[in-house]
């Protein structure tokens, strides 16, 4: 077994708007992330983190 690297990507972000917590995301393997909203509900899976964040910062602002 191999250590990761300091520079991967953690296994799970939290996504937040100050002191407010939005969602979350997890990496699900390599460039596959899931986005959860704050009651962890999946709001889908995507290629990159970027996506996934949009994706939880849309789901608030609706």
């Amino acid at each position: 077994m191999t250590a990761r690297r300091s520079t991967d990507t953690p296994m799970m972000m939290t996504v937040t708007a100050g002191r407010t917590t939005l969602g979350f995301i997890l990496r699900r393997g390599d460039n596959v992330f899931g986005a959860f909203d704050r009651a962890e509900r999946s709001l889908g899976v995507f290629k990159d983190q970027r996506s996934a964040a949009d994706a939880i910062s849309g789901e608030v602002v609706r």
